[in-house]
This record gives structure tokens, sequence and C-alpha cells, in this order.
């Protein structure tokens, strides 16, 4: 869905009215979500308003155009942006300016004049990733001017591409200033120069609780080769696969970025987790960056290399088989409370399915957040079930491993019943299992 976000605090009604009429109007054809934000939470400024819009539309919108309430918005425009806006693709359509609306739209006549060739910010739309990873509009900018021109330099910096539109007949309606002058346009673009202290949208949403848990998927090596592996389709479509302590850094930067707060648990999953190459050292900076408490799953085989992560792990998880009961004996031997067994039948592979609209919503025994290859997925399961289910892994709901990803994947969230229909960790499908 795409989202269409407008401040317009302090704006007179029959302004707002005559905006969202000209949405109307334009009856638009693909599915999307207005939000008019008229009042500021803290110190108003537009770039505040802005933000505010946006961060109303996170949930719901994996693509958010800010629009200017001053204008007026062609048929087609916002599906031609929909059909443009990707990750690292902007559309920026550019305005012709009119004195006045008499309330008759002129498409034709307005669009055979110039377009005005400034003003960046009228028509401006990302990706909802996109807009987290640029930290939304720079706050620090509190007077009107080049609040426009700061946003465009965020979009260079991050390598997002600008596809610049002149061919829609997007109208804005002349007004008095209000409050721009070009020594404040000067200045807000030396303050936008330098880095913005924080990202802006990043952090700013209530976190679901329960969902907050983080789980890695460091290895996919295993000594096993179990038939009814949940996670065998990802383990055979990547045999080789190892977490980077690159990854493991990126993963720390972007939750600082995004000032979230500790996760309940961070879990290595997998694989099986004592096999990663990086073992100690990965451990070693996941714990000292104080993500949350660290637990690891394993069959418990590899004993040996327990040790390396045993001065970093709260609880090792290990799953009892008919073939490792040895092992997991001495796990307990050696670690004692730091151990708790699972029936590894509880984690098994995908039953029939996906099964009927009775097992939504999902009951989930593993919400939270997955990290596989330089991508963040919506659950613990994700991409090893979607994958399981016939779907490629580019094309399951995953956002980039960046700054504000909880909220790049909260509308995403939408696009996962079907994979939740068939999933072991759903309770409700649970049943079905026999």
């Amino acid at each position: 869905m795409i989202g269409i976000a407008i401040a317009a605090v302090g704006i007179k009604p029959e302004i707002v009215r005559r905006c969202y009429q000209s949405l109307a109007d334009a009856r638009i054809t693909v599915p999307y979500r207005v939000h008019v934000q008229t009042a500021c939470e803290g110190q108003f400024s537009r770039s505040a308003a802005r933000n505010q819009a946006i961060l109303a539309l996170l949930p719901y919108c994996d693509k958010i155009i800010c629009l200017d309430v001053d204008c007026l918005v062609p048929p087609g425009l916002v599906e031609h942006a929909a059909e443009n806006i990707r990750d690292g693709q902007a559309v920026w359509t550019l305005v012709r300016r009119i004195p006045a609306f008499d309330g008759r739209y002129r498409w034709d006549e307005w669009k055979a004049t110039n377009p005005w060739p400034w003003g960046t910010g009228a028509f401006v739309g990302m990706t909802t990733a996109d807009w987290l990873l640029v930290g939304g509009w720079d706050e620090r900018i509190t007077t009107w001017g080049s609040e426009d021109d700061v946003l465009a330099l965020r979009r260079k910096e991050h390598r997002i591409e600008t596809l610049k539109v002149t061919d829609w007949p997007l109208v804005h309606v002349d007004h008095e200033y209000r409050g721009r002058n070009l020594q404040h346009a000067k200045e807000n673009r030396q303050i936008g120069a330098a880095p913005p202290p924080r990202n802006y949208l990043a952090g700013r949403l209530p976190l679901a609780k329960a969902q907050h848990t983080l789980f890695l998927w460091p290895t996919a090596r295993c000594q096993g080769a179990c038939p009814r592996c949940s996670q065998r389709s990802l383990m055979q479509f990547a045999p080789d696969y190892e977490m980077t302590l690159e990854e493991i850094d990126a993963l720390i930067d972007a939750v600082r970025q995004s000032s979230y707060p500790a996760f309940q648990k961070v879990i290595l999953a997998g694989g099986e987790t004592l096999l990663w190459s990086h073992l100690a050292e990965g451990l070693r900076r996941l714990a000292e960056a104080k993500l949350g408490p660290i637990q690891l799953f394993t069959n418990g085989l590899a004993l040996d290399r327990a040790d390396l992560a045993a001065p970093y792990v709260r609880e090792f998880r290990v799953s009892a088989y008919t073939w490792n009961g040895q092992a997991v004996q001495a796990f307990r031997a050696r670690y004692g409370s730091k151990v708790r067994v699972v029936d590894s039948r509880k984690h098994w592979a995908l039953p029939m399915g996906p099964r009927g609209e009775e097992t939504l919503p999902a009951d989930c025994v593993g919400p939270g957040y997955s990290v596989y290859d330089w991508h963040v997925y919506t659950c613990c399961n994700s991409p090893a079930i979607p994958m399981a289910l016939g779907t490629p892994i580019h094309e399951t709901p995953r956002c980039r491993l960046q700054p504000g990803f909880i909220e790049a994947l909260l509308p995403l969230r939408q696009k996962m019943d079907r994979y939740c229909r068939a999933c072991i960790g759903n309770r409700k499908v649970q049943p079905w299992l026999g």
C-alpha cells in the first residue's frame, strides 16, 4: 500500500480540503492511505510535522509520498509513483504554479505550462525502508526554506537515485509566504550539510514487547540431515553460508542508530550454531554491544566448541533427537542450569498446507526479527518457511539490514498470512500435525 503524508499544521481547513478533494477526484486505482497531520507534537517545524505524518503511515504502507498541502494531484500520478518507487529509487514530481484555483481542473492547460524547476519536496516518494534509511526530514531545521534540498542531500549520501517526473501536471496553488526567506534557506542548507545527530523516524513508534526478539542465522552447516528440519530449504539454498563479522557490526550499528532498546533475547539459530566459524568473536561483539541476553540453539554434538560460546551465552537450548541423547546429557553435565532441553518435534518442518483462515491471526511461538545475509525478515522461521512453500528468497517479505529495520518490517507483516497458515511456529497450526 502507498501512503500519502500531508503536513497541514496551521493551514486553513479549506486549503486542506482542496488538496484532499483533488486526491478523491483523481480516482486513484492502487491501494492507498492518506494521513493529514494537523498538530505537531513538540516544537513545531515543517520537518517535524512531515515526520509525524510519515510515522502515522509506517505501520501500514511500504511506500510513502510526502505531498505539499497546497498541491492539486492529477489523475494517474499516484499510480505512476507507486509503479516507480522502489528501494534505491525515489520519485520527485515537479510542480506547475497557478495563482489561484476556482474549483475547475484544467489538467491539459496546466500541463502545457513549464514546470517550476525548484521545490523538491512538493511531491517526493520513497519506500518506507528508504525514508527510514535517510532518517526522515531534518528536524534541526525549524524555519522555512531548503528542507527539500537537505532531504535531497540525504538521498544522495545514501545512494538513492531520484526519478524526476515532469510530464504530469502536478499543480501548486500560490499563497503568501509562510515565513520563508533567502537567509533562512541559506542557514538551513548549512545546518543540513552536517550529519544529523539522530534518525528522526527510527525508534519513535511504540515497539511490541512480545515481538522484540532478534534471531540470527549464523551458519548453514550442520552435522545432521534431518528430513523434517524446518530450516532445510534455507540450508539447501546456500549450504556454505556463514554470517560475517561485518554483518554483525552492521547489525549493531543499525540498532544503535535506531535507538532501539535492548531485545528480550538475541537468539542464534541456524544451522548448527556451534559450527559458525566466527563463533567466539561474533558472540563477543554481540555481548559487548549489549543488544540483549544471548541464547544459542544447538543439537549438542559440537560440545568441544561450546566453551568458546559459554562466556557470552545466557542459555543453551539443546534439541533432543533420538540420535543425540549422549550429547544432551554431556551438555547438561558441563553447563548445568545454563542448559534447556526441548523436544525436537516441537520445531520440526511444515505441516501440509497452507491451512485455512481458522489458523489466523497466527499465534506465533517465535515472534521477532530474523537476520540472514544482510536482510531482516519478519519472524524466526522466515525466509525458510516461505522458501519451503515455493517463494523465492528475494520475494519473501524483508528489508535490508539498516537503521529503522523494525519499522520497515511493520507493513510487510501483512504479507505473511499465507506462510503463517503453514508454519510449525503457529500454535494454531500445531493441532493439525497429528
